[in-house]
C-alpha cells in the first residue's frame, strides 16, 4: 500500500486533488476513498520545477499535520499567514479555512497526514476525548501551529510522521495501529505546546468571507461586479472590501484574478481543453488578456506552461521505465 503523491485536476466547479475533492460550492474538502478502519490519509505533495502548486481556500473537518521536506510552503488562514521552511512541522486545526502554496520558488516537497480527531480516542465526546481531544480542537488560539526545524521537537514529530508513512507503505497486518500510535504521539505533543485558550474569535467576518468566497467560486467563469460579491454576504461593497482585507489581506478582485489563474493553471495540466476554451471557461475576455495575466503571475505563457508539464511527465515516464 503506497503513500500517495498528489496530482491535481479540476472540473469547472470542483477541484480534484488525487482522491480528494474541494467543493466549488462550499469549499469543503472531501476524501472519495474512505477506510472505515482508519479515518486517516497520508501523502507527499511533490512540486518540482513548475510554478503554481496552490491549494485554494478550503476547509476540512479533519486536522492536518505536515512537515516540509524541502523548499518552503506558505499557509494562509483568515487574519494570519505563516511560511514554513524545510524541517518545520505544522498543525492545522479542524474546520479552519486555509490556503497553501509554494513560497517564492517552483520546487517544494511536503509530507501530509490528515485525520479525524476521533482517530485518537474513538469518540471525542467520551471521557478520554473530553480530556485529550476537545481541549485542542476547541482552542481558537490553536488554529495553525508551527514547530521550527531548530526545535528538538521537530525531529521527534518528523520521526513519527516517517514511521506512519513506512507503516502505510508496507501495509503489514496491524499497520493501522502503528499509524494511530504515531498520530497519537503527534497529537499529545501539540496538546502540550498549544497556546493558552483564547477568547472565541468573532465569527461574523469569517461567515461573511465564506459566503463571498463560495459565490466567487461558483461564478468566476463570468463577468462579476463588486456589488454581486457583496450581496452574497448581505453587506455593502465597501464593507466587502474591508472584510477581505481583514480576513485574507487582499481585495475581492485581486482574489478573483488569482482564483481564475489558478483554475486556468490546473486546466492546462490536462490536455482536453484548448487555451481558447480555458480562456472562456475561466472568465477571461480574450486569449491575449489571459496570456498577459498568466505570464505576469507565472513568468511564462499558458502554452509554455503546458509544454513544461508535458516534458516533466515525459521525463518521469522515461525514468520509471529505465
Amino acid at each position: 500500500m503506497a503513500t500517495d503523491t498528489i496530482k491535481i485536476s479540476s472540473t469547472s466547479k470542483d477541484i480534484r486533488i488525487s482522491d480528494v475533492i474541494i467543493s466549488g460550492t462550499t469549499q469543503e474538502e472531501r476524501d472519495t476513498r474512505k477506510n472505515p478502519l482508519l479515518p486517516y490519509r497520508g501523502f507527499v505533495y511533490d512540486r518540482q520545477g513548475v510554478p503554481g502548486g496552490v491549494f485554494p481556500w478550503h476547509w476540512h473537518d479533519e486536522v492536518e499535520c505536515f512537515s516540509i521536506r524541502n523548499g518552503s510552503m506558505y499557509y494562509g488562514i483568515p487574519g494570519e499567514e505563516i511560511i514554513f521552511h524545510e524541517g518545520d512541522v505544522g498543525f492545522l486545526n479542524s474546520g479552519v479555512l486555509h490556503m497553501t502554496q509554494g513560497a517564492n520558488e517552483f520546487s517544494f516537497k511536503q509530507q501530509n497526514h490528515i485525520f479525524s480527531p476521533d482517530l485518537i480516542c474513538g469518540d471525542r465526546n467520551s471521557p478520554l476525548g473530553m480530556k485529550y481531544v476537545m481541549p485542542l480542537i476547541s482552542n481558537k488560539s490553536a488554529r495553525l501551529l508551527r514547530v521550527e526545524a531548530a526545535d528538538p521537537l521537530s525531529e521527534k514529530l518528523r520521526g513519527w510522521m516517517e514511521e506512519a508513512n513506512r507503516a502505510r507503505e508496507a501495509g503489514d497486518p496491524g499497520y493501522e495501529l502503528t499509524i494511530r500510535a504515531c498520530m497519537t504521539q503527534i497529537w499529545l505533543t501539540f496538546l502540550k505546546i498549544m497556546p493558552p485558550v483564547g477568547e472565541r474569535i468573532a465569527s461574523a467576518d469569517g461567515e461573511r468571507l465564506m459566503a463571498m468566497l463560495n459565490w466567487i467560486h461558483a461564478n468566476y467563469d463570468r463577468k462579476v461586479s463588486l456589488d454581486e460579491i457583496a450581496a452574497a454576504a448581505h453587506i455593502s461593497a465597501k464593507e466587502c472590501e474591508r472584510c477581505f482585507q481583514r480576513q485574507i489581506r487582499t481585495l475581492p478582485f485581486d482574489y478573483l484574478m488569482d482564483y481564475r489563474l489558478e483554475k486556468a493553471r490546473q486546466f492546462l495540466e490536462g490536455d482536453h481543453l484548448s487555451v481558447t476554451e480555458i480562456t472562456m471557461r475561466c472568465g477571461f475576455g480574450s486569449t491575449s488578456y489571459f496570456g498577459a495575466c498568466f505570464r505576469r503571475k507565472y513568468g511564462m505563457s499558458p502554452r509554455e506552461y503546458r509544454q513544461r508539464i508535458f516534458d516533466g511527465e515525459k521525463q518521469k515516464r522515461q525514468e520509471f521505465s529505465s
